[in-house]
């Protein structure tokens, strides 16, 4: 979360997240946009995709859960 958070404040014009990961308690520590509420309910992503849309208004931010993503 931290690299897209510096990626949205440099301005490109999308940034797309991808983390099926569930939240954890540990999450919760590591990670400021998570939330105990979030335990067990949401996906890292998600949790985060509301406070980084925030960051730019100029920056689309969405979330991608299709895990067919070709890394080459």
């Amino acid at each position: 979360v931290e690299v897209a958070k510096n990626l949205i404040l440099a301005g490109p014009k999308q940034v797309t997240l991808f983390d099926q990961t569930i939240v954890t308690i540990e999450d919760v520590g590591r990670n400021f946009y998570c939330s105990a509420d979030q335990i067990e309910k949401t996906t890292r992503a998600e949790a985060c995709l509301t406070q980084l849309k925030e960051l730019n208004p100029s920056c689309t931010v969405n979330i991608s859960n299709d895990d067919s993503i070709d890394f080459m």
